[in-house]
């Protein structure tokens, strides 16, 4: 109750101090100019009044609005949000699996990993992915735990699942939502799975945390839990006892996947009704997938003599097998055996060859926008700090403190937008100066360019800094312009007040153009406080769960909104003034510096103050040689390249053991100079600026 009547109380008085504000500067001014004295007291009192119950009432309906999007949560939102996850582990999938042949894999049952027995008989004959996973999933009561070797599946299996539970769910009258996570980010700071789910969930599909929780709460959540394996072994039991937790409360339905080594280390076992382990490929199966994919590279391979008992079992692995069906396809004479060396020193042999021949692939023009060799060492950086956070997910639009810390002091990026705001602070004081001197004005636009400009400058400051500044866990380079039907409200509100009682001064035989001067004059020390008061809530949309692409709706939010709100305010500041004092003089001395500061405050409002952050990340990056200036094309550019994956809103390495593979070449490479590498605008998709 006292947190529901804080966000009612606290907009309120903003709201009330603005306006007030505004009546002080309207007596200043009185008192500047004697010429205003009259109309300030005719009006300023009946304008202040209007604008309280105005934005009094808009900031009621807000309050309204937000309750009722958090709160009511319909079935409409929850099948958008089943769309956008389907939306993303078919996108995953395809990029795994496109163009490469599929292998068979076969599911064998293991109750006794589990802690109570399967609620049904899991057959044991070899089946198709699809069909077996699917199947076993409704056989075991949709609780069901996976387990194999490293790189035997796991992670595909999850995906296929994942897309039959979202098309089943996408038609459901009352759905729930499947949700692929990776637990590696798990930490013993959260109490309950819950917690990390909510947190997880929220930050990998792009939506509001208390809707997150209220899907969790009421049981809406269907997860699809990868990676135990992945958390931290300090914190691994904590995971297990948090997921026994989630189940013991009630029945849910859970998938958890994890490897078969990690488990058997386990103290306790799941909870779950079923368990199913992926059984590598005979060598018979072995030999088709590589014959199928008719390149001399994988004839190569299969060639090699069977008494290479170290080579056969490592080809058994659906992992090699895919990697050498990726590198064949880029390089069919490619030299893919290595006669001598371990298991663990073939394997990575392999990795290290996927990785050199996917970063040397060119485009259709025989072109490249990044050289390979900085390509690689810029991802072997990378891949060593998500390997210090312990973490395989890097979200380049929701950029943690602990990854800035390692390029940069925290502080210097997110000073960023304060440092463009002076600027433009600076820069409309002096072409003020600078118009007045030249231009036979008054001193009065210089006093309402103070005064206003530095209001707007003022509040621009406070809205950047509770938005932008927070050091609490993260970094937030995101667009969070408040509900957009705010400013919209506000316009339409203000337009009709301001119709309604010019019609009626003016048939009182009052001037109304003063009144509408004294009227705009508060609208626009106002705006900067309307355009910020509350804070956005994110519902589930397809369309933004990429990674960059909030970054790029920012850039595009902020030209629009300079444009769309700056100028006008300018232009009607300039004439009013005009029409005001009947100098055009005094109106271009106020109208152009305070359209400067109205324009640039809208920019960083709506979107600038992001996008400044991520270049200032950008620029130190670049300067310590660790990425090149077009960060996100670049991370784009990688995906493309097979580089890395996309889940969600968050790029990851394909596979974990090819990030500790880049982590450890950048541990041992030694100081390189620093360089840069420019895209070539033929070279980047143009779809993604």
């Amino acid at each position: 109750m006292r947190s529901r009547l804080r966000r009612i109380v606290t907009p309120l008085q903003l709201t009330v101090a603005i306006a007030l504000l505004g009546v002080a500067l309207q007596y200043a001014l009185g008192v500047a100019s004697a010429q205003a004295g009259r109309w300030i007291q005719e009006h300023v009192w009946p304008v202040t009044i209007t604008m309280i119950v105005v934005l009094v009432a808009l900031t009621i309906a807000k309050h309204r609005v937000t309750r009722t999007e958090r709160m009511r949560l319909s079935a409409v939102d929850r099948r958008q949000m089943v769309r956008s996850v389907a939306r993303t582990v078919d996108a995953a999938a395809t990029w795994m699996l496109d163009g490469i042949p599929r292998l068979p894999v076969t599911l064998t049952e293991r109750p006794d990993l589990v802690s109570r027995p399967a609620v049904a008989s899991i057959p044991l004959p070899r089946r198709s992915t699809t069909e077996s996973v699917t199947t076993v999933y409704e056989e075991a009561g949709r609780s069901l735990l996976i387990v194999g070797g490293a790189g035997s599946g796991k992670t595909a299996l999850l995906f296929e699942l994942a897309s039959h539970l979202c098309r089943a769910e996408a038609t459901a009258a009352d759905p729930s939502i499947p949700v692929y996570v990776n637990m590696a980010s798990w930490t013993s700071e959260y109490a309950t799975l819950d917690d990390w789910l909510t947190v997880a969930v929220a930050r990998l599909y792009v939506i509001d945390k208390a809707v997150v929780s209220e899907w969790a709460r009421t049981g809406r959540l269907l997860p699809l839990i990868d990676g135990l394996d992945e958390v931290p072994e300090k914190d691994r039991p904590r995971a297990v006892a948090a997921i026994a937790s989630y189940l013991r409360d009630r029945p849910r339905q859970i998938v958890v996947a994890c490897r078969a080594e990690e488990y058997d280390r386990l103290e306790v076992r799941l909870p779950l009704s079923g368990c199913v382990e992926i059984g590598p490929p005979d060598e018979a199966e072995v030999r088709r997938y590589l014959a199928e994919l008719g390149s001399p590279a994988a004839d190569a391979a299969a060639a090699v003599p069977t008494t290479d008992r170290t080579w056969w079992t490592l080809l058994r692995s659906p992992l090699m097998l895919f990697q050498i069906a990726r590198i064949s396809a880029v390089d069919p004479d490619a030299e893919l055996v290595q006669r001598r060396g371990s298991m663990r020193q073939r394997r990575r042999r392999i990795l290290d060859l996927y990785v050199t021949t996917v970063l040397a692939r060119r485009n259709e023009l025989g072109k490249a926008p990044f050289d390979p060799g900085d390509a690689r060492r810029w991802l072997e950086w990378l891949a060593g700090r998500l390997q210090e956070q312990q973490t395989r997910e890097f979200f380049v639009d929701r950029l943690g403190s602990a990854f800035i810390k390692s390029v940069t002091n925290v502080d210097a990026v997110l000073r960023a937008p304060f440092r463009v705001l002076w600027v433009i602070g600076g820069s409309a004081s002096a072409l003020c100066c600078w118009l007045l001197l030249t231009l036979p004005a008054s001193p009065v636009p210089l006093l309402k360019f103070a005064l206003y400009g530095g209001e707007t400058l003022a509040f621009t400051t406070f809205n950047i800094y509770r938005n932008y500044r927070s050091q609490v866990g993260e970094l937030r380079p995101v667009w969070r312009l408040t509900n957009p039907m705010v400013p919209w409200s506000t316009a339409i509100a203000v337009v009709s007040v301001m119709s309604a009682l010019g019609v009626l001064i003016g048939g009182r035989g009052e001037s109304a153009l003063s009144y509408l001067n004294a009227l705009a004059t508060v609208v626009l020390v106002a705006m900067p406080l309307t355009l910020a008061v509350g804070e956005p809530v994110v519902t589930p949309d397809e369309q933004k769960v990429r990674p960059g692409v909030r970054l790029r709706l920012s850039r595009r939010n902020a030209a629009i909104g300079a444009a769309a709100v700056g100028a006008p305010v300018a232009l009607l500041a300039g004439v009013l003034t005009g029409a005001r004092t009947e100098n055009l003089s005094d109106a271009i001395a106020f109208a152009v510096p305070y359209g400067v500061v109205a324009a640039g405050c809208c920019w960083l409002l709506l979107g600038g103050a992001p996008w400044v952050q991520y270049r200032s990340f950008a620029r130190a990056l670049m300067s310590r040689g660790h990425g090149p200036s077009a960060y996100l094309e670049f991370l784009a550019w990688c995906h493309d390249q097979r580089a890395l994956t996309v889940i969600g809103s968050a790029y990851a390495f394909p596979h974990p053991e090819i990030q500790e593979l880049l982590a450890d070449a950048e541990r041992s490479r030694p100081l390189r100079p620093k360089r840069d590498s420019t895209v070539t605008p033929a070279a980047v998709d143009p779809a993604r600026s």
